[in-house]
């Protein structure tokens, strides 16, 4: 199994899928922070060596990584820019990974989101987001040449 020791993962929605994913995670030495809705399976998770992370923000704001396993486009939307949501505790450098069944013009609307938010004084926050058709929208904020919030985005298949 890969490594991914010194990695901060946030995972959000450790239900049935969600719960192993973070698991094996784990197994490959990442450092979790998990949250969920309902308690019982971050107690559970926490018991196992993760951490909990009180809300989708707090779990934002230690990690690296957040991965969102929603079942929905409305949770995921609720999840990602809802008070106290992943956007309020997002940092430079982040990577954000939707892992749930988003409508893809939704999933695109939450990766500008994402850079619409880290404009100006932020750079390099990243989005990894997947929807329904199984496609990647990935997206970056970085600087151009002149100091300027350049968005870049490419479509993965």
């Amino acid at each position: 199994m890969t490594t991914l020791q010194r990695q901060k993962i946030g995972f959000i929605g450790v239900g049935l899928m969600g719960k192993p994913m973070a698991r094996n995670l784990a197994k490959a030495s990442a450092d979790l922070i998990v949250h969920n809705r309902s308690s019982a399976s971050v107690d559970e998770l926490v018991s196992e060596g993760m951490t909990a992370g009180g809300s989708p923000s707090g779990t934002a704001q230690g990690a690296d990584i957040i991965i969102m396993m929603l079942p929905d486009t409305l949770t995921v939307e609720k999840v990602l820019l809802g008070e106290n949501g992943v956007l309020v505790g997002l940092k430079l450098g982040s990577l954000v990974i939707d892992m749930g069944t988003t409508k893809v013009p939704v999933t695109r609307a939450f990766a500008k989101a994402i850079e619409d938010n880290h404009r100006g004084p932020h750079d390099g926050v990243g989005t990894l987001l997947r929807s329904r058709s199984q496609r990647m929208v990935p997206t970056r904020v970085r600087r151009d040449t002149a100091g300027r919030a350049a968005p870049g985005q490419a479509h993965v298949p």
